[in-house]
């Protein structure tokens, strides 16, 4: 849940990191951050260019 309450139509970066840490043991640390490129329109949000990466 994220609370787009005010926020004004545009074009946004979403980015979500897990583990920032790398306290929680992995194989493989290389997918720990999502990043999305969001067109707000005021009513909705289109979601694209997502991609994996690391730190």
């Amino acid at each position: 849940w994220i609370d787009i309450t005010d926020v004004a139509p545009g074009k946004y970066i979403l980015k979500v990191t897990v583990n920032p840490r790398q306290q929680v043991p992995e194989s493989n640390f290389n997918n720990n951050i999502a990043r999305c490129d969001v067109q707000y329109t005021g009513n909705a949000a289109h979601i694209s260019g997502c991609s994996l990466t690391g730190y």
